[in-house]
């Protein structure tokens, strides 16, 4: 949960496997920066993905639900400790660390949006089956 510290209400909050953002809430411009924006994306892929797979796909296991729901939360919160510019703010420090997080921040987008083509692929083959 993330509150508006100037006014003192609840911006965004996540429950199960959603993220609700406020429409109080307002993207500050330091924080979109271009790691902050591919983080972002990540998050929003991550979400659409996991009720997708929980309710669209019976075959998918409870043990692998509960992970995919780790992973957003583990995401979410991540991605808390580094709002309002802080990301930016601490990749200009290093060069180094910079380029890890930016490669791992592509390299989770790759994942998510090639797992949720394969899940919708994977989906419709089963289907077309059902009716054969």
């Amino acid at each position: 949960m993330r509150l508006n510290d100037q006014i003192g209400k609840v911006v965004e909050w996540i429950d199960g496997a959603t993220i609700y953002r406020s429409r109080d809430a307002e993207d500050e411009g330091a924080s979109a920066g271009f790691a902050w924006t591919l983080y972002d994306l990540d998050l929003k892929l991550l979400t659409n993905l996991v009720p997708i797979v929980s309710r669209d796909l019976p075959t998918t296991s409870r043990k692998d639900i509960k992970s995919l729901k780790q992973s957003l939360g583990n995401l979410f919160l991540w991605g808390d400790g580094f709002r309002d510019g802080l990301l930016e703010n601490v990749l200009e420090e290093s060069d180094d660390l910079k380029e890890t997080l930016l490669a791992s921040l592509v390299g989770i987008a790759r994942l998510l949006i090639y797992s949720g083509f394969s899940f919708v692929a994977l989906d419709g083959f089963r289907k077309r089956l059902t009716l054969l």
